[in-house]
């Protein structure tokens, strides 16, 4: 395979190499690939117009703690929040 993917480093979605999201064909296209050859070696991560604030997006600063977390924090009443980091 000759071909580059392009995918939004954030959520995963197909997009070209501007970060526009793919639709119809391309899509399904870039699906089938990547169904087929995996996502290595010609899978290049930009940063994606469906996630348009990348790092700096609202939602990003914040995280559902996790069972995990909420133990590690010796405080399972945490489990489930919502908190900014």
């Amino acid at each position: 395979m000759n071909s580059k993917i392009y995918r939004c480093g954030w959520c995963g979605h197909p997009t070209d190499k501007d970060g526009n999201c793919l639709q119809n064909e391309s899509f399904k296209k870039a699906v089938s690939i990547l169904e087929t050859y995996g996502d290595v070696k010609h899978t290049h991560l930009v940063n994606g117009e469906c996630c348009l604030y990348g790092n700096n997006s609202p939602e990003r600063e914040m995280m559902q703690v996790t069972r995990d977390m909420a133990s590690d924090a010796q405080d399972p009443s945490l489990e489930g929040q919502w908190v900014k980091w």
